[in-house]
């Protein structure tokens, strides 16, 4: 559970961190440059869909490979056995693609 909690939710908080931190200096620099209410520009929303489809690629690829880690380590001598080797091999080999 740790390990799925530290590689999506950490991630998802960088993501979103990077993105504030992005959109909080172009408001200031867009401020004091003019006073007109900030506009959301389309490379902020090409931005923000980019960074977007990276987390869901990354979590589409991790998943398999958190969701047996979880179930072997929720019961180890029932799961284990059960899990073919491909399976494995091929959860293994999306999650570092």
């Amino acid at each position: 559970i740790f390990t799925i909690v530290v590689d999506v939710l950490g991630n998802l908080l960088v993501i979103i961190s990077v993105f504030r931190n992005r959109k909080l200096r172009n408001s200031v620099r867009r401020k004091v440059k003019t006073e007109e209410s900030p506009r959301l520009r389309p490379s902020d929303l090409r931005n923000f869909i980019t960074m977007f489809v990276v987390f869901v690629l990354f979590a589409i690829c991790w998943a398999p490979l958190n969701l047996i880690g979880l179930a072997v380590a929720i019961d180890p001598s029932r799961v284990a056995p059960r899990i073919p080797e491909w399976l494995f091999v091929v959860s293994y080999f999306m999650a570092y693609f």
